[in-house]
């Protein structure tokens, strides 16, 4: 099993720039507080540019496009990137293509003077992400073809700060207080798609990087680590189990690629989400299991990759709820093809 990085999706200088530059912060903040790191870690964003990848030449951003986003996502998520980047510098550039009235933000996102809070209703409340560093909160409403947004500053919004089980994402319950200030977006079945195609595929190269980077320590680990003599990484259910993961992984991969072409939408975006999702989840919890008590140590980072897998894993309705509506989908498609 080969231990290299995988092919970029865009360009690898690009890309290696990218994991340069956030590794030698890492290692400059790791004994920072949550909040601290945050801050080191959008300014990182900002003065690189990476925030502006998304946004127009016209709007001061670098215009970059899919597959660079994708790059961009997936050393955020090896790096465990500490701060609302995907919802910023992805989320919101769509929203602002379909929605001219968010257009004069993208100069303060390319600044890193806006970061966006994602939200969504859970259980009847308003659970939002990063509510803590949000210049303005997005509270997102899905349904089979359309997709509501409610955005607003985040004084809108009253937030009740809860325990986070990613201890680098801060997490709230909201409220919105002012509604006057409040700009409900309602999106059809075209736009809706844009939005949630440039949502699914950030979400699924973060979750891929964090699936590589866990697949490629233990690989580095159990052919270090013997018992009985040999490296643990020659017993067979250990190699077994660390092949079924690379596969895995490496299938996320092709279908965040398929992702980065103009002609696809949502519904691939989705299904890559789906296989990095179980990518990293595999991936992250053998990882620890392999690690031995180093890995079920709070001092590894291991538990990180595997709380940040469980947090994207629970977003925009969560990860078994996607599955269905894609197989639904899915099925949908054959019948109709059938009848044609």
């Amino acid at each position: 099993m080969s231990r290299q990085r995988s092919t970029p999706f865009f360009d690898a200088d690009l890309r290696d720039g990218v994991a340069a530059a956030l590794e030698d912060c890492m290692q400059k903040t790791k004994n920072m507080d949550a909040r601290a790191m945050q801050e080191a870690h959008w300014r990182l964003a900002a003065d690189m540019g990476w925030l502006g990848a998304m946004v127009t030449e016209e709007q001061g951003g670098l215009e970059l496009g899919r597959a660079f986003a994708a790059d961009l996502c997936a050393e955020a998520g090896r790096a465990l990137f500490c701060g609302p980047l995907l919802e910023t510098a992805i989320l919101l550039p769509a929203l602002a293509a379909e929605c001219s009235s968010l257009l004069p933000l993208l100069n303060g996102v390319v600044a890193g003077d806006v970061r966006l809070g994602l939200a969504e209703e859970c259980s009847g409340q308003v659970l939002v992400q990063y509510a803590d560093a949000a210049t303005h909160i997005a509270v997102l409403n899905c349904s089979t073809d359309t997709l509501s947004v409610t955005f607003a500053p985040s004084t809108a919004f009253r937030c009740v700060m809860l325990q986070p089980l990613d201890p680098r994402s801060s997490v709230a319950c909201a409220e919105l207080i002012d509604p006057d200030v409040a700009e409900h977006i309602p999106l059809q079945r075209e736009a809706a798609d844009r939005v949630l195609h440039a949502l699914y595929m950030a979400q699924a190269a973060d979750l891929w990087g964090i699936a590589e980077a866990a697949l490629l320590a233990t690989v580095s680990y159990v052919v270090e680590r013997r018992q009985f003599g040999r490296p643990i990484g020659q017993f067979q259910g250990v190699k077994h189990r660390l092949a079924d993961i690379h596969t895995a992984v490496d299938a996320a991969r092709l279908a965040i690629a398929t992702t980065v072409d103009d002609a696809a939408g949502a519904h691939e975006a989705a299904i890559a989400r789906i296989l990095a999702c179980d990518a990293a989840l595999a991936a992250s919890g053998a990882a620890i299991q392999y690690h031995g008590g180093l890995g079920f140590s709070w001092e590894a980072d291991l538990h990180l990759y595997l709380k940040r897998a469980l947090r994207l894993n629970a977003s925009t309705g969560g990860t078994a709820a996607l599955r269905s509506t894609v197989g639904e989908r899915i099925i949908m498609r054959a019948l109709e093809a059938d009848a044609a």
